[in-house]
C-alpha cells in the first residue's frame, strides 16, 4: 500500500534513531488532537511538519513521536517509520508501534476513508512483519497512561477497524480480494507529444518503449518526465505543470516523491 515517505512530506532529519529488534506485539492508536490540514491543500503534509516541529522544538524529542500518521482523507504518512523506537506511548515505545489519526476525535467523528485506511495499514504492517497484532487499544488504555487519546469517537471504532483488518487479511489469504480495474495504458502518441511539449525534443525509441511498459497513466508519465528529462523556461508552462500535479495523487506510481517535492525541483530548475 502507498505510504507518503518522510522526504515527500518534508520531514526534518531525526536527531538520532534507535531500532526495534523484532516485530512488535503491541500496536497503539493515537490522535493528534490538534491542527487539521492547516494550509488547506488537502494533503495534510502541513500537519506532519507542524507535529514534528512541536515534538522536536517544544518537547525536545528526537523526532516526530508516531510510527505512522493517517489523515481523514485516507492518506498515510511515514512518521518515525517501521521498526524504529517511537515516542508515542510511554513505557511501551521499545516494544510497540504507534499509529496516529490526524484530527481531534474527542469532538469530531472519523471518516470512512480514515477507518478503511487504518485497517489497511494494520494489514500492511502484518504482511511486512512490522507487528504481529491488530490494534492493541487506544493510547488511554496503555499501562500507566493518563490521557483521553485517541478520542471517544475513534476509540469506539477500534473493534470495527480490527474486524475490517481481519476481513482484508482473509481476502488476501484466500485470494478473494477484488482487484481494481486497470487504468488505460498511455499510448505511444501521448508519450511523443509529452516529450515534445515538456522536454522540447523528440524521444528516442528506447524511451518510448520504456514509458509504454512502465507508465499506466499519462499524468504520471508527465510527472516523471518533468522531474527527470527537462523543463521549459516559461512561467506559463510552470502554471500548467502545477495544475497537472494537483490532479495527481501525491503517492506516485513508484512512491518516489510527492507533488510538493517535484514542484520544488522544477522551480529550482527555472532559477538555474
Amino acid at each position: 500500500m502507498p505510504i507518503i515517505e518522510r522526504e515527500a512530506w518534508g520531514a526534518r532529519e531525526p536527531r538520532h534513531r534507535n531500532w526495534i529488534a523484532e516485530p512488535t506485539d503491541e500496536l497503539w492508536l493515537h490522535h493528534t488532537a490538534g491542527a487539521l490540514d492547516a494550509n488547506g491543500n488537502g494533503v495534510y503534509d502541513d500537519d506532519c511538519r507542524a507535529i514534528q516541529d512541536f515534538h522536536m522544538d517544544v518537547r525536545d524529542w528526537s523526532d516526530i513521536a508516531y510510527s505512522f500518521l493517517t489523515a481523514i482523507n485516507g492518506v498515510s504518512f511515514e512518521g518515525r517509520g517501521a521498526m524504529v523506537v517511537g515516542g508515542h506511548t510511554r513505557g511501551r515505545n521499545s516494544k510497540s508501534h504507534g499509529l496516529c489519526a490526524i484530527g481531534n476525535f474527542e469532538v469530531q467523528r472519523p471518516t470512512p476513508e480514515l477507518l478503511e485506511e487504518l485497517a489497511n495499514l494494520v494489514v500492511h504492517g502484518l504482511i511486512k512483519g512490522w507487528w504481529r497484532t491488530d490494534i492493541t487499544g487506544p493510547h488511554k488504555e496503555a499501562p500507566g497512561a493518563s490521557t483521553a487519546c485517541c478520542g471517544k469517537y475513534l476509540i469506539r471504532e477500534i473493534p470495527n477497524i480490527n474486524a475490517r483488518a481481519a476481513e482484508i487479511w482473509d481476502e488476501l489469504m484466500n485470494g478473494t480480494q477484488k482487484e481494481e480495474p486497470p487504468e488505460m495504458a498511455i499510448t505511444e502518441e501521448e508519450i511523443r507529444a509529452a516529450y515534445r511539449k515538456f522536454a522540447l525534443r523528440e524521444p528516442d525509441e528506447d524511451g518510448v518503449e520504456f514509458w509504454l511498459s512502465v507508465a499506466p497513466r499519462k499524468e504520471q508519465f508527465q510527472l516523471h518526465l518533468l522531474a527527470e528529462e527537462g523543463l521549459p523556461r516559461m512561467q506559463a508552462e510552470l502554471a500548467e505543470i502545477k495544475a497537472l500535479l494537483q490532479r495527481i495523487d501525491v503517492r506516485t506510481q513508484n512512491d518516489t516523491a510527492g507533488a510538493d517535492v517535484v514542484i520544488a525541483r522544477l522551480i529550482e530548475r527555472l532559477q538555474d
